[in-house]
C-alpha cells in the first residue's frame, strides 16, 4: 500500500524521462477504461430507457473507478433533480 510519504511512485517522475511512458503498452487499467468507453458508446446508440442506460453507465464506471457507489440525477426545471439510478 502506498502512503503519502512513499517515494515509490515518485521515483519515475524524478528521472525526468518521459520516453518510457509513451513507448509502453497500455496498462490493464487503461485497456479496461477503453473497453468501458466502447461499451458505453454502443449503449448510447441503443434503444435503452434512460434509467437502464444510467444503470449500465454506473455499473461500468464503478468497475474502472475507485468508487464504492454512484448516482445519476436528471435535472428538471426550477432547480429540481430526480434520481435516475444509483448503485
Amino acid at each position: 500500500m502506498m502512503t503519502p510519504d512513499s517515494t515509490e511512485s515518485s521515483a519515475y517522475l524524478d528521472t525526468g524521462d518521459t520516453r518510457a511512458a509513451s513507448t509502453t503498452a497500455p496498462s490493464g487499467a487503461a485497456v479496461e477504461v477503453e473497453r468501458c468507453l466502447e461499451e458505453l458508446a454502443q449503449l448510447a446508440q441503443s434503444e435503452l430507457a434512460v434509467a437502464d442506460f444510467y444503470a449500465a453507465l454506473l455499473d461500468r464506471a464503478l468497475r474502472v473507478l475507485p468508487a464504492v457507489g454512484g448516482a445519476a440525477w436528471q435535472v428538471l426545471g426550477a432547480g429540481q433533480a430526480v434520481l435516475v439510478s444509483q448503485n
